[in-house]
């Protein structure tokens, strides 16, 4: 597959897109810290996240940790997941199908890939493919808007990180 067969064309990388992709990063950023964690600490005793600490202080660990969610989280994750394994489910499931199996599917693996942030983090992480998986589906197969979605919210996420305040916000 060549990136114009994942959705990666030139001409597809449009004002419009660069705003939906805005706007989409900023309403998942909100659903995580106004719904999702609140909810789940509510139900459950949730160890502190504290993969990313060790940027808190340190301009440039934040500024080469952002970098890396771009090229890492945005990019590569949403080339491979969105990109590549769910347009290849989307040629193997019958669209006929009422049930879109290949973005779901395709988000499991997601949260798994994301094992290393423990229970809550594979949920969130699932959670977070069906979103970018619904909107990728939504315009066209477009990677550009999921994956600037994508890159918007973990560097939102490692901010609120940086400053102390992640998971705080209520």
């Amino acid at each position: 597959m060549s990136f114009r067969d994942l959705g990666l064309s030139k001409s597809r990388f449009t004002l419009k897109t660069i705003l939906a992709g805005i706007i989409s990063g900023l309403v998942w950023v909100v659903f995580m810290q106004f719904i999702y964690i609140p909810v789940i600490k509510s139900l459950f005793v949730v160890p502190d996240y504290t993969e990313y600490n060790f940027i808190q202080g340190s301009l440039s660990k934040l500024i080469m940790t952002i970098s890396a969610a771009w090229l890492i989280g945005g990019f590569y994750e949403e080339i491979v997941f969105r990109g590549y394994i769910q347009s290849l489910f989307e040629t193997w499931i019958p669209k006929s199908s009422r049930i879109p199996w290949n973005i779901i599917i395709t988000s499991l693996l997601f949260g798994l890939y994301h094992w290393q942030q423990d229970t809550f983090g594979i949920i969130a992480a699932t959670l977070g493919g069906l979103y970018w998986g619904f909107l990728y589906r939504k315009y066209n197969n477009n990677l550009w808007i999921v994956i600037l979605s994508h890159a918007l919210f973990d560097t939102i996420t490692l901010l609120l990180i940086y400053t102390g305040v992640f998971g705080n916000l209520n």
